[in-house]
């Protein structure tokens, strides 16, 4: 089985979270101020009303929101994915102690 993670996450998570936690808070300060005061007031303007109505909604999204798609979106890409040995020794009967536990399953009994 492959180990690790995404090349990119290999090499800048260890940097970004050995940080002094004063350099993370200033860095989460400025793009908590970059959120507030540029994204939230930018928007992209779509070509057509997504949801027809009168008072004119739904005729563009606002960067803040595409932003935070794009974040989920890259969460989702680069997270890492359990592997069979953890979830199979996590449901084993010895909590996965020994180098020879398989989770079983038992099957059910008829009456």
């Amino acid at each position: 089985a492959k180990r690790g993670g995404h090349p990119i996450l290999k090499r800048w998570a260890p940097t970004l979270s050995n940080l002094r936690p004063s350099v993370q808070l200033v860095a989460a300060l400025l793009l908590y101020m970059f959120h507030t005061l540029v994204l939230t007031q930018h928007s992209l303007a779509l070509p057509v009303q997504l949801i027809p109505n009168e008072r004119g909604n739904f005729q563009s999204i606002g960067m803040d929101s595409l932003a935070g798609m794009a974040t989920l979106g890259a969460y989702q890409y680069f997270r890492r994915r359990p592997s069979n040995f953890y979830m199979q020794s996590a449901a084993a009967p010895d909590g996965g102690k020994t180098e020879n536990s398989v989770a079983t399953v038992d099957a059910p009994h008829d009456p």
